[in-house]
């Protein structure tokens, strides 16, 4: 049975937020069966490595349809993220695909079931879902795109980009294809990061070249969207 959900989850050394996170996700979804998780996981990061092999491969893996580790070099934390999320999602095999963190809780019973919902609503396939995080954030900070998104774009997020995020959402505003899913509350507990990421990342922005890039990397998105937009006219 082919998945029609894949959640994509980076993570390093924090198995008890992941053993939280992965409880919630299994006990609010409304069909495991059609629910894949892929990991994406550092090859030298023996605590993740062990949980998964010993404990939640064995707990609340079995519950769900189908699941993969995407096994990778160390990185460097968030400056990296996307590099690591785009691996996770060449592993996956369902048509609908959304990046969770580690630090999360699902709070809605049938969570997976309402996407779904909502992503048969666009039959184009260009959107990104925005979940409710309680806090209130503006940007899409868990979006939920369609494989067919993420083929037109190239990736699931610009990895030459450290809030790539904020660029899907630039992206798609323009089209008015950020589409809110406020019935879905995924609780973000935002752990935070080590003072080494947050050195790499402001290290990065502060580059004259950066938010050059950026636009760049918007426009070059926009361009993407309006072709796989104008070709599903003429389909």
């Amino acid at each position: 049975m082919t998945p029609r959900l894949s959640v994509l989850i980076p993570t390093r050394t924090r198995t008890g937020l992941l053993h939280r996170m992965l409880e919630s996700l299994v006990t609010t979804a409304a069909d495991l069966d059609r629910l894949e998780v892929v990991f994406r996981i550092d090859e030298d990061d023996t605590e993740t490595h062990i949980y998964l092999s010993e404990q939640a491969l064995t707990c609340w893996l079995t519950m769900v349809g189908h699941s993969a580790i995407v096994v990778g070099p160390h990185l460097n934390g968030y400056a990296t993220l996307p590099i690591m999320i785009n691996e996770a999602a060449e592993a996956a095999s369902a048509d609908l695909l959304i990046v969770i963190n580690d630090d999360v809780e699902f709070k809605t019973k049938g969570w997976d079931a309402r996407l779904c919902e909502e992503a048969a609503k666009v039959p184009d396939g260009i959107f990104s879902l925005a979940v409710d995080t309680v806090l209130n954030n503006a940007n899409t900070v868990f979006p939920c795109q369609s494989k067919r998104q993420i083929d037109a774009l190239g990736c699931f997020f610009d990895p030459r980009l450290v809030y790539p995020d904020i660029w899907l959402r630039d992206v798609l505003q323009p089209f008015g294809r950020v589409i809110r899913v406020p019935d879905v509350v995924i609780e973000h507990q935002w752990a935070g990061q080590t003072d080494d990421q947050v050195r790499a990342i402001n290290t990065i922005v502060a580059q004259p070249g950066y938010w050059p890039l950026y636009e760049q990397c918007v426009t070059e998105g926009r361009a993407k969207i309006q072709a796989a937009l104008t070709e599903a006219v003429v389909q």
